[in-house]
């Protein structure tokens, strides 16, 4: 796996960490688990666009580049039918935590932030009300 933190000038760089909020535990009555299952982001050494979708589990932070900013992380599709399909929540902040959850469907794109740390928070909840 690519190390994602690089000791580069902090000034030109994004770094959004990424938090799945009760991430990966197992499925029980009361809760369940997200996963993603791809993450794209131009790499800020190679100028190039970056898939993983090995070792998501792992990954707690992501570095960009200020020119080319561009993260985007995909879950599961939603299935309008089906009763335990997810619905998913983010709120992103950098310094004070937010209160907002924002709604996205599978696919969460993030581009053209400004410079410096940012928490990435990440939920999902089901039709019937159980929440990861």
């Amino acid at each position: 796996m690519p190390n994602l933190l690089h000791n580069s000038v902090f000034s030109y760089q994004l770094l959004i960490l990424a938090f799945f909020l009760m991430p990966f535990t197992e499925i029980s009555s009361q809760n369940f688990t997200i996963e993603p299952i791809r993450i794209e982001y131009i790499n800020p050494d190679t100028h190039k666009l970056t898939t993983l979708t090995e070792g998501l589990c792992d990954i707690k932070a992501v570095e960009l580049s200020r020119v080319d900013n561009y993260f985007d992380i995909f879950f599961t599709k939603h299935q309008d039918d089906d009763p335990d399909d997810i619905n998913y929540f983010f709120k992103l902040y950098n310094e004070s935590p937010s209160s907002n959850w924002f709604s996205f469907e599978d696919e969460l794109r993030l581009v053209g932030l400004d410079n410096g740390s940012y928490i990435l928070q990440i939920i999902g909840k089901t039709n019937d009300g159980l929440q990861s």
